[in-house]
């Protein structure tokens, strides 16, 4: 349980700080060549997302994939719609409230098993 737990964490917040830096991946070229910069929270966001990769691997090797995967992810879509409207102030629209109803509807229908 804690593996789920700290890979939803970990995948959550490195989507979160590669959107809150604004400077997440400068491109440049100029006549001394090109320039490559990428902001610091960027930089903390990506050890973040390999970190919650890393263990998504685990995770997947311990449980059925076509069980695990979905839940995984229409969890992963959960946080961030929630992260996006209270950190963000993304716009809730309809589709995204719909979105966010066939996921969790999802989620149990997987969990049933039969």
């Amino acid at each position: 349980m804690l593996l789920y737990v700290l890979y939803l964490i970990l995948t959550v917040l490195g989507l979160s700080l590669v959107k809150l830096d604004k400077n997440s991946l400068l491109f440049d070229i100029k006549n001394t060549g090109i320039h490559l910069g990428i902001g610091f929270l960027t930089i903390v966001g990506m050890f973040c997302y390999i970190a919650s990769f890393s263990i998504f691997m685990i995770i997947i090797q311990k449980n059925e994939l076509s069980y695990i995967y979905p839940i995984l992810n229409g969890l992963v879509a959960i946080m961030t719609f929630i992260v996006g409207t209270v950190i963000f102030n993304e716009v809730i629209t309809l589709q995204k409230v719909i979105g966010f109803i066939v996921i969790v509807i999802g989620i149990f229908i997987i969990n049933i098993r039969g």
